[in-house]
């Protein structure tokens, strides 16, 4: 169940929408099924929602992903309880992991901003801090290690982002997990396996995508459970290890284990041996490979405290008892090795995410990482210096060399000077200026090789070169054969069917059917051939007077006009591009103004990246934006000095665009200017 499958923001089949709306819809299904339920277990549920509705809340947030090379940005919808009255919110990671930015609503509609503020994906688990200087309402943990199966439990939070909503079932187990026929198929966020170290409360209170990190409260209203899969069944994260977790990351803001550097599985089904867990790998230079522990050994004992792993259920404990284990001293550890018991002391060292983070490294068009422990095990890597490629972007340096730098190559070099990290390969990327081309090593498997890169300097404000030629200001059409038969008309030319300036000493109108430049005929036979009179054109000068022969109202006469600079194409006028948004911007052409209401002022979106914050906040290519905080824009450079206002101010930002005959304010919060660590 890889993440954005099974880990879909989820809750259910009597569902009770509305929290703030009323009870009798709330309850609606659950009386059509009294012969199910009993009175009293309805009573409490009613009980329930009036007490846990104030602390429930609906959580919109944006997270950052990673594809192809480049950071995109992804919307998504969950649940979550306030959980301190300072505005401490529990939730999922998978929700709010990391998340770029964070709205709330409450159980009464109002809207909160918040941040992320500390997550765990190993237990897939993350705070939010609501940003409101007040005391909030909570709701209080039980005791899940209580929990029977059979016992009523009622899954509370916002079903496809809808009002909050209750639904009511039973435990149907205590102790869930994936089943072995699903391997490969585990609940794995950022790399780690949340099955290892969780065993969920399995329960049919039915939960959709939405109830995400919402809780699972007992019939006191205490929270039980942090509902996070759907395998048929619910799968919430027990209430007791979410409260542990939650109260560390609130005080720390990272959850800190110890690790041993062992593989375990449970013990065989042909093994005389009944108590213990088996150890099926070791990982070089770990600590218990320090300790002179074997795969093959059954660890009996850690500590003074007897271990047994018979099933894949006893695995999470197992892991939660190892991961708790004190780092600043040794630990006893009592093992069986062919029919004998030893004892070896082992220090553990603290736990490493399993892979470190990713980032966007935009001069390359690649995504990339330091490379953690478990990833140069993997890639069979003696030292961790370096950086490992995860996304190469096409058309872009790495994408474009020969030979191409690739996902999961190690970039070690660049123009000379190693690459230990991330952060040394931005500091060297920092000192190449302009346009030009670096060697590079980089390391595939066991092949050492080169490829040159091809270094852009990416430009904002970029102006395309423009040929200026004469002419006027009019469309036209071919005066075809039929045409002229109909009109009666011997010559050859174009019919005036616009007239694109106010100036009214200007000589053509609507109409005028033009046959001959300076006594020239014009050879026009096919619709296609209009270009040719807009191509004679050319062959003046901008300035110059030419006369034109015109037929107007089934007479011939003759007017002189002044021909002027030809207007600027789409791909001819001005263009920026501001990063923070992922959006480019362009000056209004020729065509866009035909098309505009008229005085109308402003610059044009030419182009959005997908998942940038452009494309969140619901702009679109050939939105017109008209005004950027109040605040008028006539043109791209306009708009880059008060978007760099804003920007080093840090403010929200509020634009009034065009959209086709529409208007519309559309907003970006001021999270767009900060980089999230």
């Amino acid at each position: 169940m890889k993440k954005g499958d099974s880990l879909k923001p989820i809750s259910g089949l009597r569902i009770v929408r509305g929290f703030f709306l009323s009870y009798i819809l709330l309850f609606s299904l659950v009386a059509v099924a009294q012969k199910e339920i009993p009175q009293s277990v309805q009573e409490k549920a009613k009980l329930v929602a009036e007490k846990i509705k104030p602390s429930i809340v609906k959580i919109f947030a944006v997270l950052p992903d990673y594809e192809q090379g480049k950071e995109i940005k992804r919307e998504v919808s969950g649940s979550g309880t306030i959980i301190h009255p300072d505005g401490y919110v529990l939730t999922n990671y998978h929700v709010a992991g990391r998340a770029k930015y964070v709205r709330c609503i409450m159980s009464d509609g109002e809207k909160i901003d918040g941040e992320y503020y500390a997550g765990d994906p190993l237990t897939d688990l993350a705070i939010i801090k609501l940003k409101a200087d007040r005391k909030f309402p909570t709701a209080k943990f039980g005791d899940s290690s209580k929990l029977r199966v059979g016992d009523w439990v009622i899954a509370a939070g916002s079903p496809y982002a809808l009002s909050q909503s209750l639904t009511l079932g039973i435990v149907s187990n205590t102790r869930l997990v994936i089943p072995e026929i699903f391997r490969g198929e585990e609940v794995e966020i950022e790399g780690e396996n949340v099955g290892s170290m969780i065993t969920w409360i399995g329960h049919d209170a039915p939960i959709y995508p939405g109830n995400s990190g919402g809780p699972l409260l007992n019939l006191e209203g205490e929270i039980v459970g942090v509902n996070e899969i759907k395998m048929g069944l619910g799968g919430a994260i027990p209430g007791n290890i979410a409260k542990k977790i939650a109260d560390e990351l609130i005080k720390k803001k990272e959850i800190t284990r110890s690790w041993l550097g062992i593989e375990i599985q449970p013990l065989l089904t042909t093994s005389q041996i009944k108590e213990g867990v088996l150890v099926s790998g070791v990982i070089k230079g770990s600590p218990a490979e320090k300790a002179g522990i074997l795969p093959g050994d059954i660890i009996l004992q850690i500590g003074n405290k007897n271990v047994r792993v018979a099933t894949i259920e006893d695995i999470p404990e197992f892991n939660q008892l190892t991961s708790q284990l004190p780092l600043d001293s040794f630990t006893r550890i009592l093992l069986l090795r062919k029919g004998l018991k030893r004892v070896v002391f082992l220090k553990p060292v603290k736990r490493e995410s399993t892979y470190c983070k990713t980032k966007e490294i935009k001069r390359l068009g690649i995504t990339a990482r330091d490379i953690s422990l478990k990833e140069a095990i993997e890639l069979k890597r003696d030292s961790r210096e370096g950086v490992v490629v995860t996304g190469v972007r096409p058309g872009g340096a790495c994408g474009e060399a020969k030979p191409a730098i690739m996902e999961k190559d190690v970039i070690v070099e660049i123009d000379g000077k190693k690459v230990k990290n991330v952060e040394e390969l931005e500091k060297i990327l920092s000192e190449i200026k302009g346009e030009t081309d670096v060697l590079a090593r980089f390391e595939r498997k066991k092949e050492k090789m080169l490829t040159v890169l091809h270094l852009k300097e990416e430009k904002e404000m970029e102006t395309p070169p423009y040929a200026r030629k004469a002419w006027l200001p009019i469309s036209v059409q071919s005066l075809t054969d039929d045409l002229r038969d109909k009109l009666g008309i011997k010559k050859r030319g174009v019919i005036v069917t616009e007239v694109f300036t106010k100036d009214k000493s200007f000589p053509l109108k609507v109409g005028d059917i033009i046959v001959e430049i300076n006594g020239e005929s014009l050879p026009i036979r096919s619709p296609a051939d209009k270009a040719v009179f807009f191509e004679r054109l050319t062959d003046f000068s901008i300035g110059e007077e030419i006369e034109l022969t015109l037929v107007r109202d089934g007479k011939e006469t003759i007017e002189r006009v002044k021909l002027i600079e030809e207007p600027r194409g789409r791909d001819e006028v001005a263009k920026y591009k501001e990063s923070n948004l992922g959006m480019t911007v362009r000056d209004l052409c020729f065509e866009d103004v035909k098309e505009m209401e008229e005085g109308k002022e402003g610059v044009i979106i030419d182009s959005i990246e997908e998942g940038g914050w452009a494309s969140i906040a619901g702009l679109g290519v050939g939105d017109i934006i008209l005004e950027v905080n109040g605040k008028k824009v006539k043109n791209v450079e306009e708009f880059k000095n008060t978007i760099d206002e804003l920007k080093k101010a840090k403010q929200d930002l509020l634009f009034y665009i065009g959209r086709d005959s529409e208007h519309k304010f559309i907003e970006l919060r001021k999270q767009i200017w900060e980089v999230k660590e």
